[in-house]
């Protein structure tokens, strides 16, 4: 059975992710292992497609959904297993008619890396992910602004807050609150369906990993 590195080496050609830090690689190596008998994956962000074929031949049961909103970039048409879906990924409505197709076992952002973006998609589409599941967000680092950011990275800053610092901010509600000690105001009663079915949620280089519960 291939690795998931030697499947992604595959597809080189139609994809940026042969490209990313080997910490990246290992990590979806890690946190793969056990879904590989996953039935429905979808990944925000098709570009040419190399990642979603490589998805298809990892997970190799699932219904693959690739969803972008300029899907004239992608190499091949929906096929088997591997369905392309055009798809704004800044409006709320598009994403609930999408997570209609749930649930899914797997969800990927390597979308705009717009933070407003990255937080929308994420609480309409974890509600989508079945118990257990897994949710991904790709290059949290344009999260960061600093002056020796590239001038590019400012398209996105479009959000009162960063990813970075809304995941934080739901680790600090999941830590302090959630232990049920200290429910201050009545703050457990305000959480969102979001914040009452996460898992865990893990930082690791250039991605957050969220459980669902």
């Amino acid at each position: 059975m291939l690795t998931l590195a030697e499947i992604i080496h595959k597809y080189k050609a139609l994809t940026d992710k042969h490209k990313r830090a080997r910490p990246m690689l290992e990590m979806y190596e890690e946190i793969f292992k056990d879904y590989r008998d996953s039935s429905k994956v979808f990944e925000i962000g098709v570009s040419q497609g190399g990642s979603l074929l490589a998805w298809g031949k990892y997970f190799s049961q699932a219904q693959v959904y690739g969803l972008d909103n300029k899907l004239a970039r992608c190499t091949f048409k929906t096929g088997d297993r591997i369905e392309l879906v055009e798809l704004d990924q800044s409006s709320k409505e598009e994403l609930e008619v999408f997570g209609k197709r749930g649930p899914f076992d797997i969800g990927i952002d390597d979308g705009s890396h717009c933070w407003s973006h990255q937080i929308l998609s994420f609480e309409v589409l974890f509600p989508q992910i079945r118990s257990g599941g897994l949710y991904i967000i790709e290059d949290i680092e344009t999260s960061y602004k600093t002056h020796s950011s590239p001038k590019h990275w400012l398209k996105y800053d479009t959000g009162p807050i960063s990813a970075m610092e809304y995941f934080r901010n739901l680790v600090d509600d999941l830590n302090f609150f959630g232990t049920g000690l200290n429910s201050q105001a009545g703050k457990e009663a305000e959480w969102t369906n979001v914040q009452k079915t996460v898992e865990w949620v893990m930082f690791r280089p250039n991605a957050i990993v969220i459980k669902k519960r």
